[in-house]
Order: structure tokens, then sequence, then C-alpha cells
């Protein structure tokens, strides 16, 4: 897998039984599977891409397009943790998570995710949040603030959350690390707040690990629902 000219990956944690839409990695637009409109997306990065899943149905799904694939445990309690059992024995300096239910999310956007790494052990996406998503617990909420010492526009992230916050960012499910970081997150346990919001990227903050964001231009969302995904193929 690992490409000796590359020092970052793309990993896409894909599984096939979710809660509010079963089966949505192969749910498909114009004959092209969301899964692989995730990926075509991500591969114009020019960095190496893998999707991470432990369904069969998704492997070879992702085989059909020649996509790699790596196979992992069907007990993963996360994508961030499926995404660090799939490189945890590779040579990548940067790893790149974009989740495999977002077909707007824009090459651009996951290269100005992944620069965030080159300075911070973890990075992420936010934008302004349209009054409308306030009260959907499926738009994940995010309070950041501005530090004056960093000079470029990057915000700290203090907190996620699923709940109504009215003078929060949009959190985009995109994130990018240090292999170091990773391989650390791996190793700590789920935190009360991770397991109430059912968000992962709260075991970063509940465990004194820092989060910084750039804010990008508005995502027309994810496919979360039957209703997201009857609005992405209308």
């Amino acid at each position: 897998m690992y490409n000796w000219y590359v020092d970052t990956v793309i990993v896409i944690p894909a599984r096939m039984h979710s809660t509010r839409l079963n089966g949505k990695p192969l749910l498909r637009r114009n004959g092209i599977t969301l899964i692989e409109t995730v990926w075509r997306q991500c591969v114009q990065t020019g960095f190496d891409v893998v999707v991470a899943t432990d369904h069969e149905d998704i492997a070879i799904e992702v085989d059909s397009f020649r996509g790699q694939v790596a196979m992992t445990k069907s007990s993963t309690p996360t994508g961030t943790d499926r995404v660090a059992e799939a490189v945890y024995q590779t040579s990548y300096k940067y790893i790149v998570n974009v989740q495999g239910d977002m077909p707007y999310i824009t090459p651009e956007q996951i290269l100005d995710c992944q620069s965030l790494v080159k300075q911070f052990d973890v990075g992420t996406l936010i934008y302004e949040m349209k009054q409308i998503e306030l009260y959907n617990p499926n738009s994940v909420k995010c309070i950041a603030v501005q530090h004056k010492r960093i000079k470029q526009q990057v915000q700290e992230c203090k907190w996620f959350g699923r709940m109504e916050v009215p003078y929060g960012y949009h959190h985009a499910g995109i994130y990018a690390y240090r292999m170091n970081a990773l391989r650390q997150y791996q190793r700590l346990s789920q935190g009360y707040y991770e397991q109430l919001e059912q968000l992962e990227q709260l075991r970063w903050l509940e465990n004194g690990y820092r989060i910084f964001a750039k804010i990008t231009t508005p995502i027309a969302g994810e496919i979360n629902t039957q209703e997201d995904y009857d609005t992405w193929v209308s």
C-alpha cells in the first residue's frame, strides 16, 4: 500500500450497518456508489487513498473500481479507530480521515485540512452554520476560538456537540493527524462525553489533546439519513 514518494494517505472509513441509513456506502447516484463518489474526490489530491472497512460487500465494491482496501475488525468502535488500525504498520507521516458519507467534499478542502498537520497534531475543518442546522442533531457543532499568537487563520476547537449551540460552527467530518498522535489515540479509552455525544473527536479533548481547525466554505452536508440521500440523488 505504501508509496515511498507520498508522505500522506487518505483513509475513508466505511461501515455497512449505520443506525440511521443502513448500507449507505453502496447506495448509488447515477450508477455510482457513495463510497466511489467520495473515493473519486480523494484521489484527485494526489495522495494515496485506502478504504478501511470490515464488510466484504464494501471491499468487493472498492475492488471493482480498483481502489485499495484495508480490512479491519468488526469490533473496532469508531471511524478514527478504524483509520488507525488500517495504517498502524505503515510509514506515512500524515493521515487524513475523510468520512465515507461526504460526497460534497472537494479535493481543495482535503488539501486544506492536511496542511494543518504540518504544524499541529490534529486538524479539521469548520464552517458557518445555517440557522436550521442548529436544531438538527446530525449537524455536529463546534465551539472554536482564535488565538492571537497563531498568525494564520486557525481556530482552536474547544468542544463538539450535537445540541443547539447558537455561537458555534458546523464541524465537517474530516480530520488530519500526525501518525504518532493517531497511534496514541488508539490506545486511549473512550471517555464519558465521547460515549454520551457519540462523537469520537471528543476522545482527543478528554485526554488533553488540542484540535485546530481552518474555516472553510460551507459543505452541502453528509449522507446521514434517507432524506439526505434523496436530496443527493435529486
